[in-house]
């Protein structure tokens, strides 16, 4: 359409031009030629017109086109989360209910999922929580059964052009993300939730991420891949032993790892551990160093997640090939109980998200013995 309104713009300042060459033409000619120019000039006064018309109209499109969501997503967006604030006014309106369901099933597919921009907004709030989450292989899926391909490689062999080389057997397998779902249970006032001025979808939202995130951060850390828990970093990896954290173990703890895993690599620190090191010297300079406002030992960056324990603190690799998180593209479930205590509401969430180890062997850990 817009391709269209910029040719039959260009279109009208040919026929502009022709006109206005063909009235200089004759306007030396004879006053027989009066009625001649009249008439042109009520053409040239006409396609003037449509095109101030066209121009204002290309105008309008192209304004639309730059608008990051469009009008019609914004606005079902808003009637979602109006009819979920209806609901929390009204949580034993069994039509506030269903006004909702209807709203989020046709904005998110899902009829008891909250507004998906506060959906989104929560999640990203807590694996903003975890340093792990940052620098981990990242997926959103609509099954809990996503796997990645993860291969082990195949031996080699060299020769001549004619040797005869026998057939290599690969090791491809499935790495899945071990699922848990996560609850938060968060308490709200009637009074608030009726009150227009009080911004409770919001205060939801931050009590949601705040529990998620904590669970979360743990979880991809210390979690033990056993009976519903999210499978940690720290049940694989190269292991480092030392009596204590030294800068010379630290150093040596990313020479445990390839060089292309070390080239692309990154500490994870506890923070009493980053503390320490922040204040020790080698050679009389501080062992961290900060360069354009990042934090790095030895030339590697360095990323402070206090839910690693005083016995692992310190691990070092390329989490991109190394770890996978996940969170299912459902995003936040709720529930609204307004029966537990009287003038309270409680409005449960919940979040499934998981995670797996890929490669033990693109991430070193140091152990204190």
């Amino acid at each position: 359409m817009t391709i269209e309104l910029k040719n039959a713009i260009e279109a009208s300042n040919q026929l502009i031009q022709a006109i206005r060459s063909e009235v200089e033409g004759v306007k030396s000619a004879d006053a027989l030629f009066e009625g001649k120019m009249a008439r042109m000039e009520a053409e040239l006064a006409a396609s003037l017109s449509a095109k101030s018309a066209l121009e204002a109209r290309l105008n309008a499109l192209e304004t639309a086109a730059a608008r990051p969501v469009s009008g019609k997503a914004a606005e079902a967006a808003d009637e979602c989360k109006s009819a979920f604030r209806n609901w929390l006014a009204n949580p034993e309106s069994f039509e506030a209910k269903q006004a909702f369901e209807q709203k989020a099933l046709a904005t998110t597919g899902l009829a008891n999922v909250i507004p998906r921009t506060v959906s989104d907004e929560v999640i990203a709030a807590a694996r903003g929580y975890s340093a792990l989450a940052g620098l981990a292989k990242y997926v959103v899926t609509g099954t809990s059964e996503f796997g990645i391909m993860v291969s082990g490689g195949s031996a080699v062999t060299r020769g001549g052009e004619t040797t005869v080389r026998g057939e290599n057997t690969t090791s491809l397998v499935s790495k899945k993300p071990i699922w848990t779902d996560v609850g938060s249970n968060v308490a709200v006032t009637k009074h608030s939730a009726m009150d227009l001025q009080t911004d409770v979808i919001s205060f939801i939202a931050d009590q949601f991420a705040e529990d998620f995130a904590a669970d979360m951060a743990d979880g991809f850390i210390n979690g033990t891949g056993l009976n519903d828990d999210p499978q940690g970093i720290l049940t694989a990896g190269i292991e480092l032993s030392g009596a204590s954290v030294t800068p010379e173990l630290i150093i040596d703890l990313a020479y445990k790892v390839k060089t292309v895993d070390r080239n692309n690599g990154a500490y994870l620190m506890a923070g009493t551990t980053a503390a320490a090191l922040s204040k020790a010297k080698a050679n009389s300079q501080f062992v961290l160093e900060i360069k354009e406002g990042v934090t790095m030992i030895n030339g590697r960056p360095v990323h402070v997640d206090d839910y690693l324990p005083e016995e692992t603190p310190v691990v070092f690799g390329n989490y991109k090939r190394a770890f996978l998180t996940a969170v299912r593209a459902e995003g936040v479930t709720v529930q609204i109980n307004p029966y537990k205590q009287s003038n309270v509401i409680f409005v449960e969430g919940n979040l499934r998200y998981g995670s797996v180890v890929l490669n033990g062997d693109a991430y070193a850990k140091l152990v204190i013995a």
